[in-house]
């Protein structure tokens, strides 16, 4: 993705850092909540942003501008039915260094939510149907747009979650499960299909979670193919929440001209605290361990294995790697410490974070840090956020990373830097 894409990803990113490690993870810019109205009532609003992005490496700095639009819509149906939709369109500039005016423009609109939800009086049920954002946990594995059918069942100490859904009609530049040129070039033509079951008692929760995805129409050997088996637990501990969780995954990625097996696994556990106080101080720890493979020449996607088992775990969900680096969540040792306070309508965060490669052969994302040693380097990341209304946001962002072991030589501190602002309708 290059550089005039990121700057309104920025803010959500930055966003995401401020809260407290393994919340659930949400719908992006939820719709807000839903109750049972009469039919045929309609709500809607939108919401404006901005943003300035400023990053890069010693004397070769970058900048970038960004702004967008969305729109939402909930109309009442007979039968407790809801129609959702919610448009979006970004706009993004990069500004330095300059380069034509058509390669530095780019803008991008999308439907990005489009679906009908059953919402039945004192039933211990959901229902929906149609384009909306899935998600499996907290989102390690799986979180993303797509069109299908969710269902979920809950109850007092017991909830169920299983749906099922197609990516294919969502534009590859929207789309979050590109992960080889194929898919860039014909559009993201996975479906995938995940369930979840979980138990609560005296504020524990545990859950068991699976997911299978797949290309269509595609031959296993051809296209990358995976299920994945995950346990989850999280709640209360030491007037603090924590979360721990864990998958495996197994399947098939190409190899040459035919396929190798997949044996791969990843792992995340947190604590988070908030005490009383002025300022109302939090506190977070984190640790979180995505597994490579010794001989893949790419991190991120199934193309790089070259002999053997893969066992360079795959995510299509969404792991917060930092505001500078920004890692693909494969071939990782990733410790995290969290502080943050309110100073009345100002949130200020401050998080630091341990990088080290699994696999000192293989480097991260898709070709970085080739160097055989552990050691990626630390970062430094500083948020504030302030809202002097409800409907209004700024946001300023930024932080700084220095390389370790596995970088080349001279590989400079790298740093980046954000304002935005957004407001609500």
């Amino acid at each position: 993705m290059r550089l005039r894409h990121k700057a309104c990803a920025f803010i959500a990113l930055c966003l995401a850092v401020t809260l407290g490690f393994g919340q659930e993870a949400e719908l992006e810019d939820a719709f807000p909540g839903a109750g049972l109205k009469e039919p045929w009532l309609l709500d809607w609003g939108g919401e404006l942003s901005a943003a300035l992005l400023f990053e890069g490496q010693a004397l070769a700095p970058a900048l970038a501008a960004g702004a967008g639009a969305k729109l939402w819509l909930r109309l009442s149906l007979p039968e407790q039915w809801q129609l959702y939709i919610r448009a979006r369109d970004n706009a993004s500039l990069q500004l330095y260094p300059m380069a034509d005016i058509l390669s530095s423009l780019s803008n991008r609109w999308e439907i990005s939510d489009a679906f009908l939800q059953l919402l039945v009086r004192d039933a211990p049920f959901t229902l929906a149907v149609g384009r909306k954002n899935y998600t499996l946990g907290t989102g390690l594995a799986l979180s993303g747009a797509g069109d299908g059918l969710e269902v979920e069942l809950f109850g007092k100490a017991f909830s169920a979650k299983a749906f099922g859904y197609y990516t294919g009609l969502i534009s590859p530049e929207f789309s979050r499960y590109a992960m080889f040129l194929p898919d860039d070039a014909l559009g993201t033509k996975r479906y995938i299909g995940s369930y979840s079951v979980s138990g609560s008692m005296k504020g524990h929760e545990l859950s068991v979670l699976g997911l299978y995805q797949g290309y269509f129409g595609s031959r296993a050997e051809e296209y990358y193919t995976s299920w994945y088996s995950g346990l989850q637990a999280k709640g209360l501990l030491l007037g603090g929440d924590y979360l721990v969780e864990g998958y495996t995954e197994r399947g098939y990625s190409p190899l040459g001209t035919g396929r190798g097996d997949i044996r791969a696994y990843a792992a995340r556990a947190g604590y988070a605290r908030s005490f009383l106080g002025a300022l109302s101080p939090r506190l977070s720890l984190g640790y979180a361990f995505a597994s490579g493979d010794e001989d893949r020449i790419s991190g991120q996607g199934p193309a790089g294995n070259q002999a053997g088992f893969d066992e360079a775990f795959q995510s299509f969900g969404n792991v917060d790697t930092g505001l500078v680096l920004r890692l693909y969540f494969s071939n990782l040792h990733m410790a995290s410490a969290s502080a943050g306070a309110t100073i009345k309508k100002i949130n200020i965060g401050l998080n630091y974070y341990y990088f080290a490669k699994h696999k000192k052969e293989s480097p991260i994302n898709t070709a970085d840090a080739l160097l055989p040693f552990h050691d990626l380097g630390h970062e430094l990341d500083a948020v504030l956020s302030w809202s002097p209304f409800l409907d209004l946001s700024f946001l300023l962002g930024g932080g700084l990373f220095l390389p370790g072991k596995a970088f080349s030589s001279g590989n400079e501190l790298r740093y980046a830097a954000s304002i935005g602002l957004s407001l609500s309708y």
